[in-house]
């Protein structure tokens, strides 16, 4: 019972999953950046209608008194936090934002949590569960092993060409190619 809160970094992801979960019927939402003012009162009015079982935000937004302020008002029975190594102060995807949460937690009467990530070692573990949890969480642990995932470097030659080639060779398939520049990306 209540909205499910999902604290995550990526608007295309929230995107993405609010369209999966509201073709299934599930009444989801997301609140970014991105949203109109107009946007945010459709949303929040349906948040506050009971209408929503899951509402994504921006960590972004857990720095702002009125979202505090609104959010009181909705009866959230989950926090869940996506790409929960941002807490990590030593890593490279810190985002300070993901250190509100332990307040949000305490502001909305101690909800409970839950954290997932796939890319923590055990320094940023034990973060994760320092900054996050009250007390210890239960801890699931899965492999690392992504048979769906390969990575292929190759040296840079007529790059236009080579491109090309790629796609001709992996048609019908997902790839991500890195360029060094957005510019040379267009």
């Amino acid at each position: 019972e209540g909205t499910s809160l999902i604290v995550s970094p990526l608007i295309a992801l929230m995107r993405d999953q609010v369209r999966f979960l509201t073709q299934m019927g599930i009444g989801a939402a997301a609140l970014h950046s991105q949203n109109t003012d107009e946007e945010i009162d459709i949303i929040l009015n349906k948040a506050y209608a009971g209408r929503l079982k899951m509402l994504y935000v921006a960590p972004e937004r857990l720095g702002s008194r009125s979202f505090i302020h609104l959010i009181k008002g909705l009866k959230v029975s989950l926090i869940a936090v996506d790409e929960a190594h941002c807490v990590s102060q030593w890593g490279h995807d810190f985002r300070p934002d993901y250190l509100k949460i332990g307040f949000l937690r305490k502001t909305l009467g101690e909800v409970q949590i839950a954290a997932f990530t796939a890319t923590a070692d055990p320094d940023t573990q034990k973060e994760i569960v320092k900054s996050l949890f009250k007390v210890k969480p239960k801890i699931f642990l899965s492999g690392f092993d992504r048979p769906n995932i390969q990575l292929s470097c190759v040296l840079k030659s007529k790059p236009r060409q080579q491109l090309l080639e790629f796609i001709r060779c992996h048609k019908d398939q997902a790839g991500i190619v890195y360029c060094s520049s957005r510019a040379k990306t267009e």
